[in-house]
C-alpha cells in the first residue's frame, strides 16, 4: 500500500498538471483574443496561433479570431493558411477594410496579382481616403504592366497624402517605363527632398537625365555616385560610359564599362564588346536602355 506522504505528493503533481488546463479552460473568447494580440506585438506568432485558435474553438462564428489568426500566419509567410482565415473572416463580416487588404497583400506574396487586385478594389470601396491601398493596388497593376492605371492610383496616393515618398518613387519610375523621362524625374527629385537617406533616388535621378537624354548633366550625377556609394558604383561606371558615348567621348565610355564589367555589371548590351574590343563603327545594333 502507499503511504500517506506518496499519496499525498502524487495528488499534489496531478493537480499541478490539470491546473494550467483548468485555468485555459475558464478563459472566455475575448480572454484568448487579448492573449493572441499580446503574443503578435511581441512576435511570438506561433503562441499568437495557438491563442486565436483557441478563441475559434469557442466561438467560430466571430470574426476578430480569424482575422487575427489569417495576420499571424501571414507574419510566418504561411501565405495558404492566411487567405484561409480571411476568406473566413470575410464571410462573417464583409465592412472590414483591413481583412480585404491583408488578403491581397497575401495573395501579392503568392503571385497572385488578379485577385489581389479584386480585394484591393473591396478595400478600396470600404476606405476611399487610404492612401496606402492606392498605392499598393498601383504596385499591382505595375506589375500587370497596365501603366496607365498604376499612375492613376500612385496619383490619388499622392493627392491624398503629398509627402508619400515610397508614391512618387514608384510613380517615377512607371513614368520611365513609359519614355516619360522628364516627368519621372521630376517624380525622383521629390523623393530626394522628402527621403534624404534614399541612394536609389539619387541614383534614378541620374538614369532619368540619360533616358532624357541630358547626358552632361547624368554624368555629373554619377560622379557623385561613384564617389560616395558603394552599392550603386558598377551601375553608375555602366551608365556613365553609355553617357559618355551618347556624346561621342568613346575612349572615357571605354574605360567605365571596363570599370563596370570588373566590378561585376552584366553589359546587357554588349557596348564593350562591340564599340571597345571589336571597335565596331556605326550605329550600335542595341542601344541601352534604362534600368531602373
Amino acid at each position: 500500500m502507499y503511504s500517506l506522504m506518496f499519496k499525498t505528493a502524487l495528488a499534489s503533481i496531478i493537480i499541478m498538471l490539470l491546473a494550467p488546463i483548468s485555468l485555459r479552460a475558464q478563459e472566455t473568447y475575448e480572454d484568448f483574443i487579448a492573449k493572441g494580440k499580446v503574443n503578435y506585438d511581441k512576435k511570438d506568432y506561433r503562441d499568437a496561433v495557438e491563442d486565436f485558435t483557441d478563441a475559434i474553438l469557442l466561438d467560430p462564428t466571430k470574426f476578430e479570431g480569424f482575422k487575427w489568426r489569417g495576420d499571424a500566419y501571414h507574419k510566418m509567410s504561411l501565405f495558404v493558411k492566411a487567405v484561409e482565415d480571411y476568406e473566413a473572416a470575410i464571410k462573417l463580416d464583409q465592412s472590414n477594410y483591413e481583412v480585404y487588404f491583408n488578403l491581397a497583400r497575401a495573395e501579392i506574396s503568392m503571385s497572385k496579382q488578379k485577385e489581389a487586385l479584386k480585394h484591393l478594389d473591396n478595400a478600396i470601396a470600404l476606405n476611399a481616403e487610404n492612401a496606402e491601398l492606392y498605392f499598393f493596388r498601383g504596385n499591382v497593376y505595375n506589375e500587370l504592366w497596365q501603366f496607365k492605371s498604376a499612375l492613376k492610383d500612385y496619383d490619388q496616393a499622392i493627392l491624398l497624402n503629398p509627402n508619400y515618398s515610397a508614391a512618387y518613387y514608384n510613380r517615377g519610375a512607371v513614368k520611365g517605363e513609359m519614355g516619360k523621362f522628364d516627368e519621372g524625374l521630376r517624380d525622383f527629385e521629390k523623393v530626394a527632398v522628402l527621403d534624404t537617406s534614399l541612394t536609389e533616388a539619387l541614383v534614378n535621378i541620374a538614369l532619368s537625365k540619360f533616358g532624357a537624354k541630358q547626358y552632361a548633366s547624368a554624368i555629373q550625377d554619377f560622379n557623385k555616385i561613384i564617389a560616395s556609394d558603394k552599392d550603386f558604383v558598377s551601375k553608375a561606371y555602366y551608365y556613365r560610359a553609355e553617357s559618355y558615348y551618347e556624346l561621342g567621348k568613346t575612349t572615357e565610355a571605354c574605360e567605365d564599362w571596363k570599370k563596370a564589367i570588373a566590378l561585376g555589371y552584366e553589359d546587357e548590351f554588349g557596348s564593350y564588346a562591340s564599340i571597345c574590343e571589336k571597335k565596331e563603327r556605326g550605329p550600335r545594333k542595341n542601344q541601352a536602355t534604362v534600368t531602373f
